[in-house]
């Protein structure tokens, strides 16, 4: 996906700043929607190389899950890993991605190229 993203912007680029090196990395596109970051993700490869999410971060909110002591931060004490002879403290709260407003985000699937 990403490479068919660099294909379809690749006459397109706006140069800002000095130029030190060649090649083509874009970080970001210029819409009339809006800018888009584009950031890798590992889990975005092999058979899932031609999708990815299209998130508004102004939508993306951290919720604690659960009820009760989830999403609070919280001290354990006396922590021991496996295979470890000292022990520590670690401190920890559960949280999940919310992503607000369906419409304000989007998935792409099956992107093989550049038209």
């Amino acid at each position: 996906l990403l490479q068919a993203l660099h294909d379809l912007y690749r006459n397109h680029v706006r140069y800002n700043g000095s130029i030190t090196r060649t090649g083509l990395r874009i970080n970001e596109i210029d819409t009339a929607s809006g800018t888009f970051q584009l950031i890798k993700h590992p889990a975005f490869k092999g058979g899932l190389a031609g999708d990815g999410i299209v998130a508004d971060r102004g939508e993306l909110m951290l919720r604690p899950t659960g009820k009760g002591s989830g999403g609070r931060l919280q001290l354990k004490k006396n922590t021991e890993g496996n295979g470890e002879d000292a022990s520590g403290e670690e401190v920890f709260a559960e949280h999940t991605l919310e992503f607000g407003a369906e419409q304000n985000h989007s998935q792409i699937r099956g992107v093989t190229g550049a038209a």
